[in-house]
């Protein structure tokens, strides 16, 4: 009985890895997405928005098939994974994410910094950890973390 939370352990942090390298991948593509933007070539037509938008339309389009970005993320998962995704884990990796179990004092979440409605990424320029008021976006207080 004791093996099988360690296996659960072992798959939820399989499943971080995936989620820290698909995380990775898109702030790598908003980045892109970014110096696209702010390209001379992008803003060359400043007079005709839907050129520039068209042109910048291209661009991103260009530099996501460079990338290889297919937008099947998650219906082609179990593909890239070559096996079945487990939908207990999956609820359980789920439910974790959003219980302060794992806080210092019982007081943050995954979800605490890395907010869903936030791109999974914080509200805060330096991120609050414990001892934080249980809110998550803009209204988050508590001391930074160092």
């Amino acid at each position: 009985m004791q093996r099988r939370p360690a296996r659960i352990l072992v798959a939820l942090g399989r499943a971080a890895s995936r989620r820290s390298i698909a995380l990775a991948a898109m702030t790598a593509l908003l980045v892109v997405a970014g110096a696209i933007a702010a390209s001379p070539s992008a803003l060359a037509d400043r007079d005709d928005d839907s050129v520039r938008n068209d042109r910048l339309d291209e661009q991103l389009n260009a530099e996501l098939k460079r990338v290889g970005f297919s937008g099947t993320i998650e219906s082609t998962l179990e593909a890239r994974l070559k096996r079945r995704i487990d939908d207990r884990l999956a609820d359980l990796g789920r439910l974790l994410f959003f219980d302060t179990v794992a806080g210092l004092h019982d007081d943050n979440t995954c979800a605490g910094c890395h907010s869903p409605t936030n791109g999974f990424g914080d509200t805060q320029s330096i991120a609050i950890g414990v001892q934080n008021n249980n809110l998550v976006g803009p209204d988050r207080a508590g001391p930074r973390n160092q």
